[in-house]
């Protein structure tokens, strides 16, 4: 159930790259920052009880139980977690919630048809409905798109269902029906055979089955998307602005290994900062990182390994000419793909710091790719 990656990064590494990456490409007004945020919550004993309900998670229970009469299923599919712990009161559980503000929202179609084939930003889609298909922006150095990246949201979490609420940036026509608001969950586990013994698809949605004759689930709507959003009683999951709130019930890193939640969200801080720094440094996104209602501060000068970076990155963008320890110089690109650019080096001795005598590669969506070794 891992990403599709090659690389050394963790799980909450992998995770922050890529939720923050597809969070940037649903920018909707440049002259102003996306924003994001990380709300965590640990739930236990009444509090948590009242949540499963609001969720109408209760309704899983006997679907939870008989995928794991196969054993194997819990290690595999809920990262060692037995899912019938989360109607337990006794045992906690981690809500996360990640909201964005400057964005577009889950716009476009329910159901994807030949008429939208090539169609931009299907983001509904992109999210909720298809895993490996992104959204098809235009926005060329795009990183995710909600395509791969977006089975982190699952993959990561022991519950295996999410919740999606947005405010679409504009409206969206469904069959004569002005969206403006939507509201949907999605369940992901194996395929099972139910008590008739006839196979029964893991793929389940929470929204609003409009003909009972056909088993199609659709978003909820409007007011109606508002009043469920609302009544889950989280407010870091309701909207005031275009954007989308995403709820992972049950945040789990998938990387085999137990945490508690300040762990964890110290783990997202310090990822935010690692690589993201140059997007926060050019005020082109502003995160914000909470536990259970306590604002954790994301602040890159404060980190000592990532400081000396952004000073190098501020000398790029003010290119002082009086400056010793600074240079800008040409550098020509390959051959058979010319990139010309420029390479900023800054001299100074530094004695402290986790990536000494490295190289950050950024791209051009202000993310840094690696920490190189310049050998």
């Amino acid at each position: 159930t891992s990403t599709v990656q090659s690389d050394n990064l963790s799980a909450i590494e992998r995770f922050v790259r890529e939720v923050i990456g597809n969070l940037k490409d649903a920018w909707l007004n440049r002259n102003k920052p996306v924003k994001g945020l990380f709300s965590f919550f640990d739930l236990i004993g009444e509090d948590k009880m009242n949540f499963i309900n609001n969720v109408k998670l209760h309704e899983l229970q006997g679907t939870y139980s008989k995928i794991c009469e196969d054993p194997e299923k819990i290690s595999r599919i809920f990262l060692d977690h037995n899912p019938a712990d989360l109607f337990n009161p006794e045992k906690l559980l981690r809500i996360l919630i990640i909201r964005d503000e400057n964005t577009k929202g889950l716009i476009g179609p329910e159901w994807m048809s030949p008429e939208y084939i090539g169609q931009d930003d299907l983001r509904f889609l992109g999210l909720c409905r298809s895993i490996g298909k992104n959204s098809q922006s235009t926005n060329q150095d795009s990183i995710g798109s909600w395509g791969y990246g977006k089975s982190v949201i699952w993959s990561n979490n022991i519950s295996r269902s999410v919740l999606f609420n947005s405010m679409l940036s504009e409206p969206w026509d469904e069959n004569g029906t002005e969206i403006n608001n939507r509201f949907i969950g999605h369940t992901m586990v194996p395929d099972f055979f139910n008590e008739e013994v006839s196979a029964t698809s893991g793929e389940i949605y929470f929204g609003d089955q409009k003909n009972e004759d056909i088993d199609e689930v659709t978003s909820l709507w409007n007011n109606e998307a508002i009043e469920f959003g609302a009544g889950i009683g989280v407010s870091d999951f309701e909207l005031e602005n275009p954007g989308t709130a995403i709820m992972i019930i049950g945040f789990e890193p998938n990387d085999g290994d137990e945490y508690d939640t300040e762990t964890i969200v110290n783990q997202f801080k310090s990822a935010i900062e690692k690589y993201y720094w140059p997007a926060i440094e050019s005020d082109e996104l502003e995160i914000q990182l909470k536990l259970n209602n306590e604002i954790i501060p994301i602040d890159i000068m404060s980190n000592t390994s990532i400081k000396p970076f952004v000073r190098l990155y501020r000398k790029v963008l003010e290119n002082p000419t009086n400056d010793p320890k600074f240079k800008l110089i040409d550098a020509k690109g390959p051959r058979l793909k010319p990139a010309d650019g420029k390479i900023a080096i800054y001299a100074k001795e530094m004695n402290e710091g986790l990536y000494l005598n490295r190289i950050a590669k950024i791209r051009g969506t202000k993310m840094v790719i690696e920490y190189a070794n310049p050998r």
